[in-house]
């Protein structure tokens, strides 16, 4: 099986984690550290990378709260990941865009993350 090191071409030469601003659908749930639902939905990407991901969300959250996600790579492929709120930020009443760091990932999804990343990629 391949590791991690062979399937990073697009990182080789970049910071660890370079940002892609293409959209994909996120289907959330974000918990307290208690455990309770805080807020569930769908929403898009404003970015994402191999280390997080920014969305907009309706509710406000806290940073520490935990996220699960449902990322769509493409019309067949999804992937689940677990993610802390790394930051907030109030667009406007009702709408905030979040940072969301993963913090879970199984290695099958990792790899389909990357190899999605990389397939979406500038070209140099």
């Amino acid at each position: 099986m391949e590791n991690d090191s062979d399937i990073y071409s697009y990182y080789d030469e970049k910071r660890d984690y370079p940002r892609l601003k293409n959209a994909l659908f996120v289907k959330y749930e974000i918990r307290t550290d208690l455990n309770k639902i805080v807020t569930s939905g769908i929403s898009t990407t404003r970015d994402v990378s191999l280390g997080g991901m920014k969305l907009v969300c309706a509710a406000r959250v806290k940073k520490g709260y935990i996220a699960k996600l449902q990322i769509k790579l493409d019309k067949i492929t999804n992937i689940g990941v677990v993610a802390t709120v790394a930051w907030i930020e109030e667009m406007r009443p009702g709408q905030y865009l979040i940072g969301l760091k993963f913090s879970n990932f199984n290695l099958i999804d990792k790899q389909k993350l990357i190899k999605h990343l990389n397939s979406m990629a500038p070209k140099n």
